[in-house]
């Protein structure tokens, strides 16, 4: 169990980043009477820093499974001591901790809900990670994008709120991040967009105006060429008006 937990999240959130509200053995097993917690213990210690999930999943289906004794709140899926960073991938896959070990059978509501809610929470994060990438070929160009930045960090910290949303097990609940998240990605790249047509303009008339700039330039060289050329032949001998009379 030491083993795992120091592989865990929690094991780096409080020995790596000091985040001292992170659970040790402690908050878990308790001190000086130590002893193997019980499950509605361990919900209640992970409920103290997860509280919206808390109340996320005490609305939805899984709730009266764990009542039933057919699951385990929490670690049913995060496991205990090993707990990982959760991702999207839960939602896929027969492992230990995911949806399908559970609901395997393609008809299955509940493997029909963990798909729509996968392609959710991965349609926002592609959306969010495309609008990043758009803003570093912008700022590779020269453009100033502090704005554009800001739009996409507020879509970036809305979609770290819209990862948990999945344990209320509503796929409206997700739906109403991902179309706020990709609100907000849509006016960035309109943004983005006005100021790199502002560049291209930018960028033809300084060529037009350079190329105007150089061909006047050249003509300005050829006129005074032929009027030095007219100077020097009007001053040689017998050359000129003054020669002819």
């Amino acid at each position: 169990p030491v083993e795992d937990y120091l592989g865990s999240v929690h094991a780096r959130a409080l020995l790596g980043e000091g985040h001292l509200s992170s659970p040790s053995c402690a908050d878990c097993h308790g001190a000086h009477g130590a002893a193997p917690p019980k499950v509605l213990e361990v919900e209640r210690v992970c409920g103290q820093c997860h509280s919206q999930i808390r109340e996320d999943f005490d609305r939805s289906p899984h709730y009266a499974a764990a009542l039933a004794g057919e699951m385990q709140e929490c670690t049913s899926c995060h496991g205990s001591h090993a707990v990982a960073e959760p991702t999207a991938d839960l939602f896929v896959g027969s492992a230990e901790g995911h949806c399908g070990s559970c609901h395997g059978a393609a008809d299955d509501p509940g493997a029909r809900m963990a798909a729509r809610l996968h392609a959710g929470l991965a349609q926002f994060e592609d959306t969010v990670r495309g609008a990043e990438e758009a803003l570093a070929s912008a700022a590779a160009q020269g453009l100033f994008i502090d704005r554009e930045h800001g739009y996409v960090a507020d879509a970036r910290a809305l979609l770290r709120q819209a990862r948990p949303a999945p344990h209320a097990l509503s796929a409206d609940a997700l739906d109403e991040f991902v179309r706020r998240g990709e609100g907000m990605i849509s006016q960035t790249m309109e943004s983005l967009a006005a100021k790199q047509r502002s560049l291209r303009d930018r960028r033809i008339f300084t060529t037009l105006f350079l190329g105007v700039t150089l061909v006047l330039a050249g003509f300005r060289l050829a006129y005074r060429r032929e009027m030095s050329g007219r100077g020097q032949a009007s001053r040689r001998p017998g050359g000129g008006a003054g020669a002819e009379a």
